[in-house]
């Protein structure tokens, strides 16, 4: 599809993903299905390590450190575990119960971080299930069938 100028950028539908690339080369990609959205982010190499900061960690290749609340506090060395890469190495997970409580409310949006308009009677709650996720799901929660045809 011919991309459309946006500002200093340009946003692209091509079937069921918008493709939006700003001047700096930096981008997002977002892919349409029924019941959700896969959204992926593309920063400028060129950009500084560690000069973002976010949901998405702070690009300084270090996945030690890309966690933090949205205060810019670190997260307790208690709730973050080491689990193998498969490779060799290690990479840090945060413990569910923290990850879903305390890393997700720090950075839950309200009415005053919100971007986006709401309808006369909704805003962000509306939109907010605190109770989800239950539980931690891993592979060994999966049936025999659905893993071997994986």
């Amino acid at each position: 599809m011919t991309p459309v100028t946006v500002g200093n950028g340009q946003v692209t539908l091509d079937g069921q993903r918008f493709t939006i690339v700003l001047a700096s080369g930096e981008g997002l990609t977002v892919d349409l299905f029924d019941d959700f959205l896969n959204v992926a982010v593309a920063l400028d190499n060129a950009r500084a390590p560690g000069s973002v900061r976010g949901l998405l960690g702070n690009a300084d290749g270090d996945l030690t450190n890309d966690f933090a609340l949205r205060s810019g506090a670190p997260i307790p060395s208690d709730a973050i575990a080491q689990v193998s890469d498969g490779s060799g190495g290690t990479i840090p997970v945060l413990d569910f119960d923290f990850l879903y409580q305390d890393y997700a409310e720090s950075w839950r949006i309200d009415a005053n971080t919100s971007l986006f308009s709401y309808p006369t009677g909704q805003g962000t709650g509306t939109f907010t299930d605190q109770d989800f996720p239950v539980a931690a799901v891993d592979l060994s929660d999966l049936p025999a069938e659905l893993l071997a045809a994986a």
